[in-house]
C-alpha cells in the first residue's frame, strides 16, 4: 500500500522496519558472540599444545634455541588469536553477509547480472589463491624480524 492511504499503511512500513531492525540486532549479538567465544576456545587450546609441545622438547632445543625466540612464538601467536583471529572472524561473517545480500539483490534486480559476476568470481578466487602462497610467507618473515629484539630484551632482564 501507499503511504498516503493512511495511518494504517504507514504502521504496515514501520512493523516491516521494526522486524528487519529485530532481526539485524539479534544477528549482530550473535555474530559477536560467536567471534569472541571461539576465539577464546581456538586461543586456550592453541596455547595449551603449544605448551604441551615446547615442555616435552628434548632439552638440545632449549640449547640451541635462543630463549627469545620461544617466547615470542608464544606471545605472537596468542597475539593473533586473541585479537587477529577473533577481528578476522567478525569480518569475514560481515562481509560474506553483504556480498550475498548484493548478490541476492543484483540478480534480483537484473537477472542477466549472473553472467557478469561468474566471471569476476573466477578472478577473485584466482587471485585469493596466490595471495595466501605468499601471506604465509611474509608472516614467517615478519616473525622471524621480532625475534631478535625480543631475545635480547629477554637475556637483559634475565641478566645473562
Amino acid at each position: 500500500p501507499a503511504q498516503t492511504d493512511g495511518r494504517s499503511a504507514q504502521a504496515q512500513y514501520v512493523y516491516v522496519y521494526a522486524i528487519i531492525l529485530a532481526i539485524s540486532v539479534l544477528a549482530t549479538f550473535t555474530r559477536s558472540q560467536w567471534a569472541v567465544t571461539g576465539g577464546a576456545r581456538c586461543a586456550k587450546r592453541v596455547f595449551f599444545v603449544m605448551l604441551r609441545r615446547v615442555l616435552g622438547s628434548p632439552m638440545e632445543y632449549f640449547e640451541t634455541t635462543p630463549m627469545g625466540r620461544i617466547i615470542n612464538r608464544f606471545t605472537y601467536d596468542t597475539e593473533v588469536i586473541d585479537l587477529t583471529l577473533t577481528e578476522a572472524m567478525s569480518v569475514l561473517m560481515i562481509a560474506s553477509s553483504w556480498f550475498f545480500a548484493g548478490v541476492i539483490i543484483m540478480i534480483t534486480i537484473i537477472p542477466y547480472m549472473a553472467f557478469a559476476l561468474v566471471p569476476v568470481m573466477v578472478m577473485y578466487v584466482l587471485l585469493l589463491m596466490r595471495y595466501r602462497k605468499s601471506g604465509a610467507d611474509l608472516q614467517r618473515i615478519d616473525a622471524v624480524t621480532r625475534s631478535p629484539l625480543q631475545a635480547m630484551l629477554v637475556e637483559g632482564l634475565d641478566g645473562s
